[in-house]
């Protein structure tokens, strides 16, 4: 059989194509980061957690810590109109998503982006 496979003539009978639309992943709690930072960069929990404190330090997270996936409107508003400015409005989904967690004593964390960040200074 392997003679017949090595030396067969091979075509592609047909060709077919189809949409696909693949949907964000949810915002990382505490617990994605660090599971995600393990398995794709093989960071212990404690590494990530201190490069999540230096971010946090250098103002680009306002919060390293949290057990919900909730983003505030000021965050949600925020990127869209960076999104549109960068990259324009075919780049920028009809509507904001909205995810939800689904324990029910989860801790918020306060925005999605540090205060005082503006899409145009920070998005270049």
């Amino acid at each position: 059989m392997r003679d017949r496979l090595l030396k067969g003539d091979w075509r592609v009978g047909e060709v077919g194509e189809r949409s696909q639309v693949r949907k964000p992943p949810p915002p990382f709690t505490t617990s994605t980061l660090q599971q995600e930072a393990n398995r794709k960069l093989r960071l212990a929990s404690r590494q990530t957690m201190q490069i999540a404190q230096k971010l946090y330090e250098q103002g680009y997270i306002t919060y390293m810590r949290t057990d919900s996936v909730h983003l505030s409107s000021e965050a949600i508003s925020g990127s869209r109109r960076a999104i549109e400015q960068r990259y324009g409005k075919d780049y920028l989904s009809p509507a904001a998503r909205q995810y939800t967690t689904k324990s029910k004593g989860a801790q918020e964390s306060a925005r999605g982006y540090p205060s005082g960040w503006r899409a145009d200074a920070n998005c270049r």
